[in-house]
């Protein structure tokens, strides 16, 4: 499970899957608008504390919102503390903003202290940057995962991506 999950869903949908009956019963996860009209709203985390997650996709921070044929709100984090997530295929901070017809807004994670430890696996990232429109990143921590310099610090996606380093990132960029 996800450290915090803040989620707005315009147009009906939220998070499905996971029901622990086991890897031997893959159920497929979905997290988002199932397309129907209403726009998302704004998604705020503030998180001043220490937070570890442990098993395959656990992230860390997961802060989402999503809608089908409606405007979708602004994505932003702001962290002063650890995070630290140890599971293969798991982010420790995600982001995404994301309309079905393109009508994303912005995503904006701010670190003004602290460690961010992604997970292991060529799947897991410090901090992950999903669609939106014009998103930034502005460090003043520690960005990796727990594959240190082989893993992916930060991945952002097909949008414009704006990254302000004055910390450390140990690890790949991938924009």
């Amino acid at each position: 499970s996800d450290g915090i999950f803040a989620q707005s869903v315009g147009g009906g949908g939220g998070q499905t899957g996971g029901l622990g009956i086991g890897p031997e019963i893959p159920i497929p996860l979905f997290i988002g608008s199932v397309g129907g009209s209403g726009s998302s709203g704004v998604v705020t985390i503030t998180e001043t504390g220490n937070i570890m997650t442990s098993g395959s996709d656990a992230n860390g921070i997961f802060g989402q919102s999503a809608t089908g044929s409606g405007k979708a709100g602004n994505v932003i984090i702001t962290l002063a503390g650890n995070v630290i997530v140890n599971g293969t295929d798991s982010d420790d901070i995600y982001a995404q903003s994301v309309s079905m017809t393109g009508n994303n807004s912005n995503s904006t994670v701010t670190i003004t202290s602290g460690t961010v430890q992604g997970g292991s696996g060529t799947n897991s990232a410090g901090v992950r940057i999903v669609d939106g429109l014009n998103n930034q990143l502005i460090n003043h921590g520690t960005i990796e995962t727990v594959d240190m310099i082989s893993g992916s610090a930060i991945i952002g996606g097909s949008k414009n991506e704006a990254v302000d380093n004055f910390g450390v990132v140990i690890g790949s960029v991938d924009l």
